[in-house]
């Protein structure tokens, strides 16, 4: 019986794994997409805040 030599690998980094994904151009342009949606409705928040004279702090 022939013995089967395991596969071992060294687990990624939460940074190694991410900059991986984002090799794949499906997922940069989905990515992008999300952040100037996600940045767009902090920009209407922090302008509401303001016109309403609420600090940050």
């Amino acid at each position: 019986m022939k013995a089967t030599a395991k596969k071992t690998f060294k687990p990624l980094t939460h940074k190694q794994m991410v900059s991986k994904m984002l090799e794949k151009p499906a997922v940069k342009a989905e990515v992008n997409k999300l952040n100037r949606e996600d940045f767009a409705i902090l920009d209407e928040i922090l302008a509401a805040r303001k016109q309403a004279g609420l600090s940050q702090a």
